[in-house]
């Protein structure tokens, strides 16, 4: 990928929330792998925006964003906002909209999916049982098919529930795994990983007013679709 698609895209800023498109391959903030998180980026930008070279700017993350999936990241601009924020992710009043292509397609169009999750912390995989075993969360997803072929499907995806690589291991054990993860059994996809954040609905931190936000599939998006036979 170029440098211009390692590039965040503000979608909304003011005094309180600063909400940016992550591109893929970026992690959501600094790890051991040393490279520049979006985190760091936001950052830069708000020291810029203040026009401080020395001091600190606050940028709260409050919710996960992996590294290889896309779209919608909203970040708090001061303490206050990352509360509340933060409170509204625990109360799942949050409305989270992803877009997701799989191959092979899900047997039914639609549907809610609800596993229990079981995360190894050393390896970073997560295993899904269909009945509560020790160490486990609930995880609830639902989904509806956009467009779909023989071989593969479009989906939109709504997690109810907030777990790490919820949407790809419950897609992947219902037979439906997401196009390029081949962490859990996903066909290769050249380009990466094919799911997209694509929308979230908060509460304003100040205003209570509500907004969505959304953010465009990326452009090689385009280039995987047009190879797929969607009807």
């Amino acid at each position: 990928m170029t440098a211009s698609c390692l590039t965040p895209h503000v979608l909304y800023s003011d005094n309180h929330l600063l909400v940016l498109s992550k591109p893929a391959n970026m992690p959501l903030q600094p790890d051991n792998s040393f490279d520049p998180s979006l985190y760091d980026w936001a950052k830069q930008r708000l020291y810029q925006e203040k026009q401080k070279v020395s001091g600190d700017v606050f940028c709260g993350i409050v919710h996960r964003l992996d590294r290889d999936v896309t779209g919608v990241v909203v970040l708090a601009r001061t303490s206050k906002a990352a509360s509340r924020l933060s409170e509204q992710w625990r109360k799942r009043t949050v409305e989270k909209e992803y877009v997701a292509v799989v191959s092979p397609a899900p047997a039914s169009p639609s549907g809610t999916l609800r596993h229990y999750l079981r995360k190894n912390t050393i390896t970073r995989y997560v295993s899904v049982f269909d009945e509560p075993v020790a160490r486990t969360l609930p995880a609830v997803t639902r989904y509806v098919t956009e467009s779909a072929s023989a071989s593969a499907a479009m989906l939109r995806v709504f997690p109810e529930t907030g777990r790490p690589h919820q949407i790809r291991v419950q897609l992947a054990a219902t037979g439906a795994p997401i196009l390029g993860d081949r962490k859990y059994g996903g066909r290769p996809c050249s380009q990466g990983l094919m799911l997209h954040a694509r929308a979230l609905t908060v509460a304003h931190p100040t205003t209570q007013e509500i907004i969505r936000f959304e953010a465009p599939e990326p452009d090689w998006w385009k280039q995987v679709i047009s190879e797929l036979p969607f009807k």
